[in-house]
């Protein structure tokens, strides 16, 4: 098992530990409190396509939520999303000079957001479609290794993540959603090449499995 690998499943195992954590409490009190757990693609954008510019398979997360009303869920979301590349003869500029040669670069956006859900339609419907609003912190490193040097950076960002989706009903208390959502998280810190212009935007794909009302 490769070191990429070893540290994925680490992550896969941290995160599903932290999304179940609450299940006592879930077991308790049913009728209004739920778990989501789901597999995460996501595209970058902007500042990030021009770090890592490849489409990243590796994400999950999970989301524990409140059932306001039977249209309205509130929660924490908390995921993991890894983006990386291999770029042969690449010049990449920093404050104090230049590297130049074969770079391994990877970005790893850690989300963890509050959560406000409206679900359009009657609870009945097999299909609903609903709209979502996140809010919090997103810790994002950088990390570029060239031969026997590696830069990296890590910075906390405050962020947003609008989203749309459907629900897909398989039973009064499980649903399959899947998902759409842009993450902007605003600029923070330095990033690796040392310049303070570094927001981190991705789009997310979603597939979740929803389990409570």
């Amino acid at each position: 098992m490769t070191m990429s690998t070893r540290r994925f499943v680490s992550i896969v195992l941290a995160v599903t530990a932290l999304c179940m954590s609450p299940l006592p409490t879930l077991r308790a009190n049913n009728d209004q409190w739920g778990l989501t757990l789901g597999y995460y693609m996501a595209i970058p954008v902007s500042a990030m396509h021009d770090f890592v510019d490849r489409y990243s398979w590796q994400g999950l997360g999970g989301e524990v939520t409140y059932l306001a009303t039977e249209s309205d869920h509130i929660g924490f979301a908390a995921g993991w999303q890894r983006f990386d590349g291999l770029y042969r003869d690449a010049l990449s500029e920093f404050a104090g000079g230049a590297v130049y040669g074969t770079q391994v670069r990877s970005i790893t956006a850690i989300p963890l957001l509050i959560k406000a859900t409206h679900t359009i339609g009657d609870p009945i419907q097999k299909i609903r479609p609903y709209l979502s609003l996140g809010a919090g912190a997103y810790v994002v490193t950088e990390v570029m290794d060239v031969g026997l040097y590696e830069f990296s950076s890590t910075n906390v960002h405050l962020g947003f993540m609008p989203a749309v989706g459907l629900n897909f009903r398989l039973g009064y208390r499980n649903n399959l959603l899947l998902q759409v959502d842009y993450n902007a998280a605003l600029s923070s810190g330095t990033n690796v090449f040392g310049r303070t212009d570094n927001h981190q935007n991705y789009i997310g794909l979603k597939a979740l499995l929803h389990f409570g009302r």
